[in-house]
């Protein structure tokens, strides 16, 4: 399936990502805003090199970007966010986080980006429905061509008479 994502570069001799999969890190801070709101995978960058380098770790849902609140204390944006609050930093406010049954190797890219993630693991993490006929149906709803065949394909013809039924020990 398609999905959101951004990556994370290293920060304080582990990844960003990495604490965002274990669920230390509930803010990411950025310079800019973004509208998304929604699923988002998780990526730690490739560069400089780390654990997990150029792998999705993680899907979880952006619900908010604030303006990030400067404060020393547990349970502040700093302390969520795991590093210092600057002028013009703007916290992502993550929920609902899904790790991923394994690091899955993602081609990252700056910014908000569209990667793939494979259908059996957005299941896996209830991104989408256990039966592949409705994750069919929903990725025809978005467009997507190929499932949209597989639906109409499984369908049963409009030409197609329906079966006579012959009642117990008798005519039709």
């Amino acid at each position: 399936m398609k999905i959101k994502a951004i990556s994370l570069t290293n920060g304080w001799g582990a990844t960003w990502a990495t604490w965002i999969a274990e669920g230390r890190k509930t803010l990411e801070t950025r310079t800019w805003a973004t509208r998304y709101r929604g699923p988002l995978l998780i990526c730690a960058s490739k560069r400089p090199r780390g654990p997990h380098a150029g792998c999705a770790l993680c899907v979880v849902d952006l619900v908010n970007c604030r303006p990030m609140q400067p404060n020393h204390e547990n349970g502040s944006d700093e302390w969520e966010a795991m590093c210092p609050w600057e002028p013009g930093r703007v916290a992502w406010v993550l929920a609902n986080r899904r790790p991923l049954p394994c690091p899955i190797p993602v081609k990252g890219s700056l910014g908000v980006f569209t990667a793939d993630l494979p259908d059996e693991v957005a299941r896996q993490i209830g991104l989408l429905p256990a039966n592949p006929d409705l994750a069919d149906l929903d990725r025809a709803l978005a467009g997507d061509e190929a499932a949209m065949r597989r639906v109409l394909n499984s369908a049963p013809s409009a030409t197609s008479a329906p079966s006579a039924v012959t009642p117990p020990g008798g005519e039709a």
